[in-house]
């Protein structure tokens, strides 16, 4: 919650919300169930957030239940209650490997729905879980193993997010002061305008 001068006044309240906090079967096994469970609670923070002109931020967990997630954030904003709320955003976690790929999606998305949408690029915070669930599993890896690797990719994510200023926020969630350097300096190479880019730390 940010406030301005003095005053108790709010000017912005801001929620990062995680979808399995709604629902503790929030699992991809039972794709249809957990979407409905997860929609009928979400659906009442939005109407409240559209009420009092809050922020909404979809977080992003496991590599296991993203797609979940990412349906559900775009089935709910799609509905006719939620049509015209601009308040809303997803995130992006850069230590996986098929991020790119994800984020091209959403910006598709973005475009084909005329949605004003902020995409919070962030490194990644389960990178131990992800390598130790592969491997249990016996699956390929999802998340990049150098962190140098995870780096870069954060640095070519901005771009495309910053390129496509007109349709897409950037907010910028990072304490490593290069990501942020280069996330400033590519904003103004590109002429973004101030309210289509944030940092967030």
């Amino acid at each position: 919650v940010k406030k301005i001068s003095d005053s108790n006044t709010v000017k912005e309240i801001n929620v990062s919300l995680k979808l399995s906090s709604l629902y503790s079967q929030f699992d991809p096994i039972d794709e249809e169930g957990a979407a409905r469970k997860v929609k009928d609670r979400l659906r009442k923070i939005f109407s409240k957030a559209q009420s009092v002109n809050a922020f909404i931020n979809v977080d992003a967990e496991s590599y296991y239940s993203l797609d979940l997630a990412y349906r559900i954030y775009r089935e709910l904003i799609s509905e006719d209650e939620f049509r015209n709320f601009d308040r809303s955003g997803i995130v992006i976690q850069a230590y996986l490997r098929d991020s790119g790929k994800r984020l091209e999606e959403i910006i598709d998305w973005i475009r084909s729905e005329k949605r004003k949408v902020t995409v919070r690029l962030v490194k990644g915070a389960y990178w131990d879980y992800e390598i130790i669930h592969a491997r249990q599993n016996g699956w390929e890896i999802p998340v990049f193993t150098e962190k140098a690797d995870s780096d870069r990719n954060f640095e070519r994510l901005t771009l495309r997010l910053l390129e496509n200023a007109d349709y897409v926020t950037t907010a910028i969630a990072s304490h490593n002061v290069r990501s942020i350097a280069h996330a400033i300096a590519a904003a103004r190479m590109l002429g973004v305008p101030m309210d289509r880019f944030e940092l967030q730390v």
